[in-house]
């Protein structure tokens, strides 16, 4: 039985200390792939190579990430939480500093493909994390901490990498980033544990009569877990939340990728003004995802992803429509964040529906079905794009996809509690 003497002077509980090393790979994770949106421009004119191009190394990274889910989930599950995140975001490191060497459309998708191979345990991991050292009542605002606080690092590139461009050129961005993503690695292996178990702890939140069941659950047979994981890709709920994850990624990828591009290319901003929107679209995103993460604790979590989804298309298709003059564009820009803020309410719902001796595996699945969004988004619109000359086709169907998984989200039933206290 974990003792909780002592432990309960401790003014905050360690679970958040443990999200705060899986923030930190977050972090590192964001560099990654957020780095590629705000160089484009940069690596199009000196590489010359087109947005359907560039839409192809973007997709890459999906391909690969559909495979990765599925390794570090099982990984996860073997080796635990702490080494998987540590190797996972060592590799990511490696991944943004080769992507300051290439020279062609090839090399791009190698580097970007470890990074996508890579990306998968931040994102997977993460419903672990929280599964693990929260109470249920507890995960939807330990989620938003650990993903919406991470925009801020997102915002803070838009700030950032048009200024160490200008002093350092594109290709100095990705090393400084990289070495910077190396330190973040050390943390991440600095304050991650597997379990409260390790630090003689209930999950945060938890009554004082689970102290004896740490894990928010009767330990299960070995046959059990057997035949939960065996039957994972036969539940009706794994591909109803993987079709809320394509829909989720697909809305967030190709504005996140191209709308510095856009409004560079055919808005007319600067390099710092359209960076500054990029900020502006982050913070607003990590506001949302903290107001909507706790509210998701309170209602059920798919009316918050269904009344958002259909917010955020609204804006998208205001800020395509009339969005010309700035102060109207980062008004739009700065909605269409706070609206879309889900992400930590998504990846929330996974330990609602899943028992957490498996959440590990059941995580890697639902991610990796979500690794489509990242596959068909930036094709799609890298295509579009580079046959229209204009990105508003794109973002026009972005708006559709938004309102398709808001129905999608609506149709989600409402998880049960079994006898033993465990969700399903």
């Amino acid at each position: 039985m974990p003792k909780q003497t002592d432990k309960k002077q401790l003014r905050v509980h360690y679970g958040w200390i443990c999200a705060t090393g899986g923030l930190s790979s977050l972090f590192v994770y964001v560099t990654a792939s957020s780095t590629l949106s705000l160089v484009l421009v940069e690596v199009e004119r000196a590489l010359g190579i087109s947005n359907a191009e560039a839409g192809a190394i973007s997709a890459t990274y999906g391909l690969f990430f559909i495979f990765s889910t599925l390794l570090w989930g099982v990984l996860a599950d073997r080796i635990g939480l702490r080494k998987s995140l540590t190797i996972s975001c060592l590799f990511l490191s490696i991944g943004t500093i080769g992507m300051g060497t290439i020279n062609s459309t090839v090399m791009g998708i190698v580097f970007y493909s470890l990074i996508g191979f890579a990306a998968g345990a931040p994102i997977t991991l993460t419903a672990m994390l929280t599964g693990a050292w929260f109470d249920r009542r507890r995960r939807g605002i330990a989620q938003s901490y650990i993903i919406s606080t991470n925009t801020i690092w997102r915002a803070m590139l838009g700030i950032v990498v048009p200024i160490i461009i200008l002093a350092y050129g594109w290709r100095g961005t990705w090393y400084i980033l990289g070495a910077v993503s190396l330190f973040l690695t050390s943390l991440v292996y600095a304050l991650i544990r597997n379990s409260p178990n390790e630090k003689g702890l209930a999950p945060c939140g938890a009554p004082l009569k689970a102290i004896a069941s740490a894990n928010e659950g009767i330990p299960q047979t070995t046959s059990q877990k057997q035949v939960r994981s065996r039957d994972l890709l036969k539940m009706g709920i794994t591909w109803h939340l993987g079709l809320v994850f394509i829909l989720t990624v697909f809305v967030l990828i190709i504005p996140t990728l191209f709308i510095v591009t856009y409004l560079i290319t055919q808005v007319g901003l600067t390099p710092l003004e359209a960076g500054g929107a990029f900020s502006i679209f982050s913070i607003a995103m990590m506001a949302g995802g903290y107001v909507w993460g706790f509210i998701s604790d309170y209602v059920p979590r798919k009316y918050v992803v269904t009344m958002c989804s259909i917010l955020y298309a609204m804006f998208l298709l205001i800020l395509v429509g009339v969005g010309k003059e700035i102060a109207v564009i980062y008004v739009m820009i700065g909605a269409m964040g706070f609206a879309i803020g889900i992400p930590a309410v998504t990846f929330a719902m996974i330990p609602d529906y899943f028992s957490l001796q498996r959440i590990g595996a059941a995580s890697g699945l639902v991610n990796a079905i979500s690794g489509i969004g990242f596959i068909l988004g930036p094709l799609i619109a890298g295509n579009i794009a580079t046959t229209t000359g204009s990105f508003v086709p794109a973002f026009q169907i972005v708006a559709v996809a938004a309102v398709l998984l808001a129905v999608v989200s609506l149709l989600l039933r409402r998880p049960k509690r079994q006898a033993n206290n465990v969700i399903y």
